[in-house]
């Protein structure tokens, strides 16, 4: 399913049309300067005025995730690749500034949504008619028009990799009971008794049921 966006500013300029494609076109912003601190919000200002240019995601130098445009829309970013691939606006105020690992992160969890929605596939292509993630200077309307974004500073490796890998699950362990305190120290006792002594034997169940019954008992 789709990310959650930090916030929603809607562009008027949008295709009242889906897109037909399988490809997302992966931009930078470039306002022209370096380390820009207003570069997020003065994209999505610019984008909400009328007959200007949209996309269907503005990510921030924070990992902000603003939503436009609605992917059932077509917004506009790559002019005729607009009827074909949604489009995302990486903010970087100059080539040079590169990107940072939290707009990486948020660029994954963004292109897992459309992984996972529309079947778009791990893969860097090198067109906007091919299945996968494009750099907009890689489009046709992009080299026609001489853009150089996301730039040789995108790490394609790291972004299609991160695609790929599934985030660890954080193992958790049930809230503490009295009963389970009960069992804790049932099991303690049964490994002291039979002469080993060795407590890191115990079950993390058991060990925060114990945790629980020695901070209870300090009044945490």
């Amino acid at each position: 399913m789709a990310a959650t966006p930090d916030l929603i500013v809607h562009s008027p300029n949008v295709n009242d049309r889906p897109v037909n494609g399988v490809t997302v076109i992966i931009h930078a912003t470039r306002s022209g300067k370096s380390m820009n601190p207003t570069e997020f919000e003065g994209t999505l200002n610019y984008m909400k005025q009328a007959g200007t240019a949209s996309s269907h995601w503005v990510i921030g130098p924070e990992g902000q995730k603003a939503r436009v445009v609605e992917d059932n829309r077509q917004a506009w970013h790559a002019g005729a690749d607009n009827d074909n691939a949604w489009g995302i606006e990486v903010c970087q105020g100059v080539e040079s500034d590169g990107f940072t690992d939290l707009q990486y992160d948020a660029l994954r969890d963004v292109c897992r949504g459309y992984m996972a929605d529309f079947g778009i596939p791990a893969i860097h292509c090198r067109t906007s008619f091919q299945p996968g993630f494009v750099g907009h200077q890689e489009t046709d309307q992009g080299k026609s028009f001489g853009k150089s974004d996301p730039g040789a500073l995108f790490d394609w490796n790291r972004f299609i990799d991160s695609l790929m890998t599934e985030e660890p699950e954080v193992p958790t362990v049930p809230q503490p009971t009295l009963q389970g305190a009960l069992v804790a120290m049932a099991n303690a006792g049964a490994i002291m008794a039979s002469g080993t002594g060795n407590l890191l034997n115990l079950s993390d169940e058991d060990k925060a049921a114990l945790r629980w019954v020695v901070e209870t008992a300090e009044g945490k």
